[in-house]
């Protein structure tokens, strides 16, 4: 069995950051072996630090779960599922957390567009706190200038 642990590195942006090592090894080192896109700059997803509330509820939300495809690393710009994101195929159980494959998703299939409208559309979904903070773009049309 392989031991995952959590360490802090400096990336090749100048910036500190947390890194998965298993086995002491850098997970991106072995990404890098199959996808030379991938650097070290990639952040873990479980700091719930996201730029959008949406995503960190979707974080805790999967975090709870016992077995799914887990995001575990994304872009640190913006902490967001839209650019790079990896996931793992995990199953959780009383002492450990397997690990059964690792990868990335595949943006290339999604509708940007339609993405976009179903944060604005869907405005009989939104609380008081999302009015207070979208109202001037809730009714706007999708990729609107204003």
């Amino acid at each position: 069995m392989n031991t995952l642990e959590i360490t802090s590195i400096m990336t090749s942006k100048g910036y500190k950051n947390e890194v998965f090592l298993i086995d002491n090894k850098l997970l991106h080192e072995y990404l890098q072996e199959t996808d030379t896109e991938l650097t070290d700059d990639l952040a873990i997803t479980w700091n719930g630090e996201f730029e959008n509330d949406g995503d960190a509820r979707f974080m805790r939300f999967l975090l709870e779960k016992d077995k799914l495809n887990l995001p575990i690393l994304s872009c640190p710009e913006d902490m967001d599922f839209t650019c790079t994101v990896i996931v793992a195929d995990t199953e959780k159980t009383e002492n450990t957390v397997l690990w059964k494959r690792i990868g990335r998703v595949n943006h290339s299939v999604e509708d940007r567009k339609e993405q976009k409208e179903h944060g604005i559309v869907f405005v009989d979904t939104y609380s008081d706190e999302d009015w207070i903070k979208y109202r001037d773009a809730a009714l706007l049309e999708v990729d609107s200038y204003e």
